[in-house]
């Protein structure tokens, strides 16, 4: 072992370098850290200072440009109309004010509604008869009448920079008759030059800016003054500026200077102050900090460094003796000694530990002979034939249990390794020969197939071989493979079994589940899905209930469960309730599944959807019983009903009626204009008697043209149920005598008129049977359109006229 060529790769090295590497990840990280937050502190202090200041100063300039137009605004609202008219007095008044020189270092004058000057202060600049109409500040004060601060402009007559303003001069009646300026020479001393004269810092200034016109009205460097900012969007924060943003910002001044810049609003004038510092002056404190921290942060790692390097030498000087001591015992293929142990830390832990290992190590080289034994010894118990297969010789080698497994006895000669491979299945042969050459080729750790194998007596059974190639020649070839067979044939039997319960199980075509004891469902079939529209994924786990309809009470259900229960079994007619909330109806059968200790393991449940054949059921008893065109019961059901209303009568002792009627000249309407517009009066007719008579009452249709009623429960007195009776018969007359519009689609609608004929007879009991009691009412009817139709006539037994 070359412990010198490794000292790169050794722990040592390893260790130092992975914790230096902490170190200074750490410790820079740290200070890249500190620094950010250090210098983003400082910009923000920095900042917030030079807004402060910016603050200051332009609220000065605001007050003092308030105060000059508030002098204006004063001697103005002192100038009256006679005043401004005489030109001489006017002068006069305006050199007694010496508060306006003191203010305006350009002087004063006054001008009419055509902006000539008339009177000016002083007079060597010979404003007098000059119009300024053109200037904004004189026009804008005339036209609107307020006060207003001109654009910063050369003078006319000072041939300098000047600053105007002006305020409106008015009459007693407030309208406006002249202005009142003021000019400011921006090449004297003014109240703006106490601020642009001095520097911002050492290289820094200011800028007083007029948004309107995009122009610097004044600056510290008098050579911008009256010059206009650059166009829109060249200066992204002297656009902001413009719009009205206040605020500090770093920037890129004209000159192509990097500037932190602080912007404060002029109200009054509607400029603003800007102060700007070279980024270069304003942090050169934080970059001196930064680079001292710097300095600090690399010494301090030089210094761990070594420290650390120190150290790890001290500690790992044990484990690194240790090592070289072995590398020389086993170079020299010395006996394993104890390694001599020098301290009592982790490390002398770890050389005691390993002494006691090279002292186990006879004792495991024993137990490996043992468990060998046992591997051979559990094999054969395990009821698999083994079988040692030399490749070079193709000769071959079984155990007992082999030989019994394929019927072979001691004494015969059993298959050599060709002969083994020929009693494979033709069909199996391929796919077994193919995984065994992937075993001598070393792709694969073990061989494994599994395949059907001819016994002595020609019969095929199916086994699973194992096996692994324990042996290689010098140039790689397979010498030696061992393995075993294990007879799977009752295995694959019940593979088969499961195959086809399975196939069956997703191929049926009704919906199979399979319930656990708990209620929870543990599998479902695709016709599940299909009939109930639950994906599998959403049945598992949920309970049957998810399926209840509401239809059938508590009672039913313990009913079922109790025949369940007993039979073992349930089989009949349930409806459930589909995903998409329909309700359908199933034909189901459910079974109990029990262990071999009779306990109830699981459960399943057969079913099918037969809604449709109910729907066809119902049909079908619509057609029996109830009339095709007005959905009106038929004659069948009516002597159901009829029947019914007997029983009724005979138990509450309380009168029926039943009233036959037929409609008036029905058949000139069907002659006229076809069958299809008889039955739609049909129709409307079967409609309106319905909304005549209660829900317990019946409306029939008898044939024809003809209908019969029958009234239920009317009073235990004649005369009185009489009267009931023929009010409803009256109420019929009046909804059948309403105009109706017959709409055939193929025809123009037409309106016709209809009354009708009602014979009632009354009843109670068992007095009469059905037939008896329906002649009685047609003979009432026959007697109503004799009596000139659209009447009304009770059956009565004694041989009057029915009335």
């Amino acid at each position: 072992m070359h412990v010198h060529r490794l000292a790169w790769r050794s722990l040592k090295t390893r260790i130092t370098l992975f914790s230096l590497a902490i170190f200074l990840i750490s410790i820079w990280s740290l200070t890249f850290y500190a620094s950010q937050m250090l210098r983003a502190d400082l910009e923000q202090l920095s900042s917030e200072q030079q807004f402060a200041s910016v603050s200051l100063l332009a609220a000065q300039i605001d007050s003092q440009l308030t105060e000059r137009l508030d002098a204006l605004q004063t001697v103005a609202s002192s100038i009256e109309p006679n005043l401004l008219n005489d030109p001489r007095r006017l002068q006069r008044f305006l050199q007694g004010l010496p508060l306006l020189h003191k203010l305006f270092n350009a002087g004063t004058f006054a001008t009419g509604l055509d902006g000539i000057a008339t009177a000016s202060l002083p007079v060597s600049l010979e404003r007098v008869g000059v119009s300024y109409l053109d200037r904004d500040y004189i026009a804008n004060t005339l036209q609107s009448g307020t006060a207003t601060i001109g654009q910063a402009i050369m003078g006319r007559q000072l041939k300098v920079p000047a600053l105007a303003m002006a305020v409106p001069i008015r009459d007693p009646q407030g309208r406006v008759i002249g202005a009142l300026a003021g000019v400011i020479n921006l090449d004297q001393s003014s109240f703006l030059d106490r601020i642009t004269a001095n520097h911002y810092g050492k290289t820094g200034g200011y800028s007083v800016v007029a948004r309107a016109h995009r122009q610097i009205v004044t600056a510290t460097d008098k050579s911008q003054m009256l010059q206009v900012l650059p166009a829109l969007g060249s200066n992204p924060m002297l656009d902001r500026a413009i719009a009205g943003e206040e605020g500090t910002a770093i920037y890129t001044t004209n000159k192509g200077v990097e500037a932190l810049g602080s912007v404060k609003g002029i109200p009054v004038a509607n400029w603003y102050l800007l102060a700007a510092l070279p980024i270069a002056e304003a942090f050169a404190p934080i970059q001196s900090m930064q680079q001292r921290l710097l300095l600090a942060t690399l010494a301090l790692t030089l210094v761990a460094a070594f420290l650390g390097w120190w150290t790890l030498s001290r500690q790992l000087a044990p484990i690194l003796a240790a090592a070289q001591s072995l590398a020389s015992r086993t170079q020299a293929s010395q006996q394993l000694q104890p390694l001599a142990v020098t301290s009592n830390d982790e490390i002398g832990i770890l050389i005691r530990a390993f002494n006691r290992l090279l002292a186990t190590l006879g004792q495991r080289e024993e137990a490996l002979i043992e468990s060998e034994f046992r591997w051979k010894f559990a094999i054969e118990g395990s009821g698999d034939g083994v079988w040692d297969l030399n490749i070079q010789t193709h000769t071959s080698s079984y155990s007992e249990r082999w030989k019994r497994m394929f019927g072979y006895a001691d004494t015969d000669t059993l298959p050599t390794y060709q002969q083994w491979l020929e009693r494979i299945h033709p069909d199996d042969q391929q796919h077994t020969a193919a995984s065994l050459q992937t075993h001598l080729e070393g792709k694969s750790a073990v061989y494994l197939a599994e395949f059907r194998l001819r016994n002595k007596d020609g019969r095929y059974t199916w086994i699973r071989s194992r096996g692994m190639l324990v042996s290689r020649s010098a140039d790689g070839q397979p010498l030696r493979l061992i393995g075993t067979h294990t007879d799977i044939s009752a295995q694959k039997q019940a593979e088969e079994k499961l195959l086809l319960a399975a196939s069956v199980f997703t191929h049926a075509h009704e919906g199979i589940m399979i319930i656990a004891d708990d209620g929870r469902i543990i599998d479902a079939n695709e016709a599940v899905t299909r009939i109930t529209g639950y994906p599998r994924d959403e049945l598992l786990g949920q309970n049957p209930r998810l399926f209840s309809s509401g239809r059938h009470s508590k009672a039913f259900y313990n009913n079922l469960f109790r025949e369940l229960l007993k039979k073992g079994y349930w089989h009949g007619e349930i409806w459930n309730r589909r995903k998409d909330g329909e309700v359908f109806a199933s034909m189901q059968t459910i079974s109990v599944l029990r262990d071999e200790h009779g306990h109830i393991h699981q459960y399943t449940s057969l079913f099918s959807d037969v809604t449709e054949r109910k729907v066809m059921e119902e049909q079908v008893r619509k057609l029996a019983f109830f009339d095709a065109l007005t959905q009106l019961p038929n004659r069948r059901l009516l002597d159901d009903r009829l029947s019914q209303a007997l029983l009724a009568s005979t138990r509450s002792g309380r009168y029926g009626a039943l009233l036959f009627l037929d409609l008036d000249n029905f058949k000139p309407l069907n002659d006229t204009h076809g069958h299809a517009v008889g039955d739609l009066l049909l129709i409307e007719v079967a409609t309106r008697l319905k909304r005549c008579v209660r829900e317990m009452d019946t409306v029939a249709r008898f044939g024809g043209d003809e209908f019969v009623l029958i009234l239920r429960d009317l009073t235990c007195d004649l005369p009185t149920s009489k009267v009931q009776a023929e009010l409803v018969a009256a109420k019929i007359c009046g909804a059948l005598a309403a105009p109706y519009q017959l709409i055939s689609p193929h025809a123009a609608p037409i309106e016709h008129h209809c009354s009708a004929s009602i014979g009632v007879a009354l009843f109670i009991d068992h007095q009469a049977d059905q037939d008896d009691i329906l002649i009685w009412a047609d003979k009432a009817m026959y007697a109503a359109k004799e009596g000139g139709r659209n009447q009304i006539r009770f059956y009565t037994p004694q041989p009057e006229t029915p009335r």
